[in-house]
């Protein structure tokens, strides 16, 4: 992966990151797992979202 594309992908994590902790939530172990994985390359947007979504219900 493009060093360019995981600063991309960090700094919309980081953003939605914010905002969920301005809303008063906290993001738990697994899904900042997965999340981890999406800014390394290993998963794409779909991915993260269908596997962080599975992971609340």
């Amino acid at each position: 992966m493009i060093a360019n594309e995981q600063s991309e992908r960090q700094q919309r994590v980081d953003f939605a990151r914010g905002s969920v902790q301005l809303e008063g939530f906290a993001l738990d172990a697994k899904t900042e797992r997965i999340i981890e994985r999406y800014v390394k390359g290993e998963i794409d947007g779909d991915e993260l979202i269908q596997l962080s979504l599975s992971s609340i219900q």
